[in-house]
C-alpha cells in the first residue's frame, strides 16, 4: 500500500520536476585597469539575475565564467563547444569588456570584442549559438560600439577546428516561466548603437544595471509582459539615464522568437 501511495504522489508531482537547464557563459575583462572593476560588478548582477530566473522557472542554472587569466578567445569557443544543450534548455552568453565597431559605415549594428590579443565578433557568438539546440538563445554584451581606424583594430580570432532569491509571487513566477520556457528563438542585445560608446561607473555599466533592474522589477508585477516590452524599457531607461549625464548611449537589440506550440 505504501509503494502504491508513493507512486501516486510521484505521478501527481512529477510535472514540477524539470531536467531543463539554464546554461550561462560569462565573459569579462576583469583585469583591465580602466574597466576591470566595473566588469566584475556587471557579472555579479547578471549572475544574480540568472539565479532568480532559475529559481522562478525551475531551470537548473549551469554557469561557466571566463575572466582574469582565462580571458582568451580560445577559452570562449572551447567553453561554447563543451556546453551541451537540449531543446528544453535556455542558453545565455554575457560579455562585459571593451568593444568597437569595425564597420565605419555603421551598417552592421553589432560590435566586436577585445578578448586577449584578438577580437571576437558578436556575429561569431551568434554562429556558435546556432549550433545549440536550446529553444531560447540569448547573447548580451555591455561594451562600446564606436568605429576605430582599421590600422588599430585587433586581428579577428579564427576558431580552431567555458542567488539572489526574492519573495515569490504568482505574477513573477508566471512571467519568468512564460518568457524562458514557452518561447523559442533568439534574442541579441548590445549596450550601445553603432557609433556610440558604452559608459559605466566603478560598480558596473549603465546598460547592465538597467537591464537587470528592468527585468527583475517589471517581471515581478506586470502580468504577461513581453520580451519586446522588457527590452524596449531597458533601452529607454539606459538612454534616459545617459542623457541625464550629458552623454548618448542607446542599446540595440533584435528579437526573433515565437511561442512554443
Amino acid at each position: 500500500m505504501l509503494k502504491k501511495l508513493i507512486f501516486i504522489i510521484f505521478l501527481i508531482y512529477s510535472p514540477l520536476i524539470s531536467s531543463a537547464e539554464l546554461k550561462v557563459l560569462y565573459i569579462g575583462d576583469t583585469l583591465d585597469e580602466s574597466i576591470g572593476g566595473s566588469a566584475v560588478y556587471d557579472i555579479i548582477k547578471i549572475h544574480d539575475l540568472m539565479q532568480r530566473i532559475g529559481y522562478q522557472t525551475n531551470l537548473k542554472v549551469q554557469e561557466t565564467i571566463i575572466v582574469h587569466d582565462l580571458f582568451k578567445p580560445e577559452n570562449v569557443f572551447e567553453s561554447l563547444k563543451d556546453i551541451k544543450t537540449s531543446p528544453e534548455d535556455v542558453i545565455v552568453i554575457y560579455y562585459s569588456g571593451h568593444g568597437y565597431q569595425n564597420d565605419s559605415s555603421y551598417k552592421n549594428p553589432w560590435p566586436s570584442f577585445y578578448i586577449g590579443r584578438y577580437a571576437v565578433k558578436f556575429e561569431q557568438l551568434i554562429e556558435e549559438m546556432e549550433q545549440h539546440s536550446a529553444h531560447l538563445k540569448i547573447v548580451i554584451s555591455d561594451c562600446c560600439n564606436i568605429s576605430i581606424p582599421e590600422a588599430f583594430q585587433p586581428k579577428i580570432y579564427k576558431k580552431r577546428r567555458l542567488p539572489r532569491h526574492g519573495s515569490v509571487n504568482n505574477t513573477e513566477r508566471d512571467n519568468y516561466r512564460r518568457l524562458f520556457l514557452n518561447h523559442e528563438g533568439t534574442i541579441f542585445i548590445t549596450s550601445s548603437s553603432p557609433g556610440e560608446y558604452s559608459y559605466g561607473y566603478y560598480n558596473g555599466g549603465f546598460f547592465t544595471e538597467h537591464l537587470a533592474n528592468t527585468l527583475m522589477d517589471k517581471i515581478s508585477y506586470l502580468p504577461d509582459i513581453s520580451w519586446e516590452e522588457l527590452l524596449c524599457s531597458t533601452v529607454r531607461a539606459t538612454a534616459e539615464f545617459a542623457e541625464g549625464q550629458d552623454i548618448k548611449q542607446t542599446p540595440y537589440y533584435e528579437i526573433n522568437m515565437e511561442l512554443i506550440k
